[in-house]
């Protein structure tokens, strides 16, 4: 029976020394990968939801200023109407 105990103590050392390193490390790549696409794909959301913020701005300052303009409230720049400025 101890022959046998030693026998598969030295088949373990043996055969499958280095086995648990390699799967640590392969395992640790699919890991930074999936990280690595997590913070690709928030990136992306983020940047999307920031541009169409900014595109919503952009529309409720466009109907300010119509609204606005059409009671004579905003003096839009015209650089065709002369001026007073002697410069």
């Amino acid at each position: 029976m101890n022959e046998k105990l030693s026998y598969r103590k030295m088949n373990v050392k043996r055969g499958e020394s280095g086995q648990a390193l390699v799967l640590f490390a392969v395992m640790m790549m699919a890991m930074m990968g999936f990280l690595a696409l997590g913070i690709d794909l928030a990136l992306v959301v983020g940047g999307q939801r920031r541009f169409d913020q900014n595109g919503a701005d952009a529309a409720a300052l466009a109907a300010v200023m119509l609204m606005a303009g059409s009671v004579g409230m905003v003096h839009v720049y015209d650089p065709t109407t002369p001026t007073n400025d002697p410069h």
